[in-house]
């Protein structure tokens, strides 16, 4: 007869191991890929925990650090950009200037200050009363963004000497018709007087007093 291949045989079930019923037993499968875990989340603490307390402190503190810092730095830089103010009046009425003419009007009225060879001595000049009189009437007023030091000659009673003069405000009381009487300088509340200036800078500066400059 033809040869013929053996008939196959079922393989055999291999048998549990011992402890196991036949119900329990279930041969491994094949490897199959773990699912991924979720990313790792924060753990939040409870509110009223010392951790979260601790965070909130921290981070208020923080917050508040910057914030003065900020402002601090704001108030710095605008400081810094503090700029010398001219004001006054003419004939009753405000002056207002340019930012061309104000830069001339300081420079000629600090020029008509170092040009002043005597500084008053009477007690009734020198007063803030006089000050405030002198800003009712036509006036140039200059308030300076920081101390200024200026050095000429002058003297009260014999020859002039160099001397230096600290200034936070000038006033002048001048307008186009009339000539000071006095230069006015204050620095911390104290004013002082000065006189015996230079014609040709008063001119100067009573020029640009036009009427084209007021209000």
């Amino acid at each position: 007869p033809a040869c013929q291949s053996p008939p196959s045989t079922p393989s055999a079930k291999p048998s549990p191991p011992p402890g196991y019923a036949n119900s329990d037993f279930r041969l491994p499968k094949k490897c199959e890929p773990v699912p991924l875990r979720p990313p790792c989340q924060p753990h939040s603490a409870p509110a009223n925990s010392p951790a979260a307390q601790y965070y909130v402190r921290h981070q208020t503190t923080h917050s508040m650090k910057l914030i003065a810092f900020f402002f601090t730095f704001f108030a710095a830089s605008l400081f810094c950009r503090g700029e010398t103010t001219i004001s006054g009046t003419q004939e009753g009425r405000a002056l207002s200037v340019s930012s061309n003419q104000a830069q001339q009007i300081e420079k000629l009225a600090t020029a008509l200050l170092v040009s002043s060879d005597y500084e008053a001595a009477r007690s009734d000049i020198t007063t803030e009363a006089r000050w405030q009189q002198t800003l009712g009437a036509s006036h140039i007023h200059i308030v300076f963004s920081e101390l200024r030091k200026f050095s000429f000659q002058f003297s009260t009673t014999g020859p002039a000497t160099v001397q230096t003069v600290s200034a936070d405000e000038v006033l002048i009381p001048i307008s186009r018709e009339h000539s000071p009487d006095y230069v006015f300088v204050r620095f911390h509340g104290h004013v002082r007087a000065f006189a015996k200036f230079s014609c040709d800078a008063c001119t100067a500066l009573q020029k640009i007093l036009s009427p084209r400059s007021h209000q």
